[in-house]
């Protein structure tokens, strides 16, 4: 193992340094594999502007000793070209010692500008049709599809649309709509109720509304804006709780790790039904139920903070840390770790642009000194200062 270390080592300075061989090039690429963090890596470790950082990352390792030990030895000055693989060898072994040693994957080694760079998401969703039939969806995708039940179904650069055939259906077709991580998906029910799934969620229905009732089931986070039907109430089931509507616009977050079900009134009135009893709140207040107890708090809002990411935007106003990265990481896509207790619960407020990397948000910790941030490849280390 250790000469193969060596070996990788030695071609990694090689290249660094300009003198790369076949040789050197085929052992890098065996090593690299396909494996893109690997390959990260490397891109990392040739930028000549990051090797003092990485040789910081070594000084507490025997080979960051090594190095130091050649710098007293040669002096402070420019190295020449013979000492560059010299020196680059020692640096290099121990960079990839230190990671081995602690058993943590390769960091991404990144531009500056680019460190806390994660993509915003973007419209699509998978849809499951009746018959078990999956149908992946982006914002270029354009469809016209026909259910068994004879509901069509479009699907456009708006979303998708569902409208009944001339005669009404007698069996029950159900459809779900799913957005995987870093993606939402509008789409408008055969009644007209529009509906705006935020990533993460899922949005079980019937393709038509059967008899007196309208009801769908939901995981995750939806915006409705429900059509008026006083002798057919909307019902969305969600994390052990029905919320009845007649018409009326509000969102409900309920994901399957979190504790509350949380449901924000927009506009009109809607009812919450659980286990303990039952709820009414009007436009600006908020339902939060306990799944665990089945106890539920209505309490005045500002309904724009919880419903901000329908027109683009995130919202927080003192909100914890853990909570914040939570709802972010199902955009961004990234993971997160809190390597200490304390930085979990640092309030702060900001307001981002949806659409936008979120890298301002990372910014504000690191600049009023809150907490400090790295990031390990898709995954930001938390720090408490």
């Amino acid at each position: 193992m250790e000469e193969k270390l060596f070996r990788l080592t030695r071609a990694l300075a090689a290249r660094f340094t300009g003198d790369e061989s076949p040789e050197d090039k085929q052992i890098i690429e065996e090593w690299i594999d396909g494996d893109e963090h690997r390959a990260a890596l490397v891109r990392g470790i040739m930028d000549k502007k990051r090797f003092e950082a990485n040789r910081e990352e070594t000084r507490l390792y025997p080979a960051g000793k090594a190095w130091k030990r050649f710098r007293r030895a040669t002096g402070r000055g420019h190295w020449s070209r013979v000492l560059y693989p010299v020196a680059a060898t020692i640096l290099l072994a121990g960079v990839l010692s230190v990671f081995r040693s602690r058993e943590m994957p390769l960091p991404v080694a990144m531009e500056e500008d680019e460190e806390f760079f994660f993509h915003s998401g973007t419209t699509g969703a998978l849809l499951t049709l009746d018959d078990g039939r999956i149908v992946n969806i982006d914002k270029q995708t354009a469809l016209l599809m026909t259910e068994r039940d004879g509901t069509t179904i479009i699907v456009d650069s708006s979303g998708m649309d569902y409208h009944l055939p001339v005669e009404t259906p007698a069996e029950e077709v159900y459809n779900e709509v799913r957005t995987p991580t870093g993606m939402e998906f509008p789409l408008t029910l055969s009644d007209g109720t529009r509906v705006y799934l935020n990533a993460e969620s899922r949005l079980r229905f019937p393709v038509h509304f059967p008899g007196d009732t309208r009801e769908v089931e939901l995981e995750g986070e939806a915006f409705f804006e429900v059509t008026p039907d006083a002798a057919r109430p909307f019902t969305v089931r969600s994390g052990g709780i029905a919320t009845r509507v007649l018409g009326t616009s509000f969102n409900t977050r309920a994901y399957g790790n979190e504790r509350l079900v949380v449901t924000t009134l927009v506009e009109g009135r809607v009812e919450l039904l659980g286990k303990q009893g039952r709820w009414e709140i009007t436009a600006g207040e908020q339902g939060c139920y306990v799944k665990a107890t089945g106890a539920c708090e209505v309490r005045r809002v500002d309904a724009d903070l919880y419903t901000a990411w329908r027109s683009g935007k995130f919202i927080f106003r003192n909100e914890r840390l853990e909570d914040i990265l939570s709802y972010l990481s199902r955009w961004y896509g990234f993971e997160y770790e809190f390597r200490d207790e304390a930085a979990r619960d640092i309030e702060i407020g900001t307001s981002l642009d949806r659409y936008r990397d979120m890298e301002p948000i990372v910014r504000i910790l690191q600049t009023t000194d809150l907490a400090h941030v790295v990031r390990v490849g898709n995954k930001l280390e938390i720090y408490s200062k």
